[in-house]
């Protein structure tokens, strides 16, 4: 049996949950996976990364398709929209890293592709609308309005990609086994209890 050692990480934008997963990632010396996930699906499709990037998270768009040439690899079918297959992919390369190491994984739905997995720990991040609003506007040197802008249209889009391809709601605390706000410990102080969590996983 794979006794591998998983925990996803979901997050409400600006909470410094991508942040927190690597901290802890670090600190366990196990891999990582975020935006690696959509070089790897695109890779095994075939899409041109760039494709794949925009449609990363994003509510989906039935209408848009594999363009007419486009050298899409043969296992996957072509006549379904361009977000279909590329969740499929993503949720095959999941369930391939889970099974072969043990790692942090944020976002893209892998609660729910994990869900059946004994030792996988969901997580979710979380922290107050003015302390998402302070990080993200200095992290991309917005004013506030434009911040918090940014922060409800990101947060809108994630929320329609998983309760579009999942059975759930995202960010409904009966998805996740702990929740955490961030903006109690920081980055160091979250990173450690998740630590605390997975170290008792085995």
């Amino acid at each position: 049996m794979n006794n591998n050692r998983i925990i996803t990480v979901g997050r409400q934008f600006g909470s410094n949950g991508r942040a927190i997963a690597k901290r802890l990632a670090d600190l366990l010396g196990i891999k990582f996976y975020d935006k690696e996930l959509i070089s790897m699906a695109a890779e095994r499709t075939n899409i041109h990364p760039e494709r794949v990037e925009n449609l990363d998270e994003k509510p989906v768009n039935r209408w848009v398709y594999a363009i007419p040439g486009e050298p899409l690899n043969p296992a996957y079918v072509n006549t379904l929209p361009i977000n279909d297959i590329l969740f499929e992919a993503q949720c095959q390369v999941i369930k391939e890293i889970a099974q072969a190491e043990e790692c942090i994984i944020v976002g893209r739905c892998a609660d729910y592709v994990l869900k059946d997995n004994p030792l996988c720990r969901n997580i979710f991040i979380y922290a107050p609308l003015e302390e998402r609003i302070r990080v993200i506007a200095d992290r991309f040197s917005l004013s506030e309005k434009d911040a918090k802008n940014l922060i409800r249209k990101t947060d809108k889009q994630r929320k329609y990609y998983y309760n579009y391809y999942t059975d759930g709601r995202w960010g409904e605390m009966e998805n996740y086994q702990m929740a955490f706000d961030s903006s109690v410990l920081g980055i160091d102080g979250t990173a450690d209890m998740l630590l605390t969590m997975f170290e008792s996983l085995k």
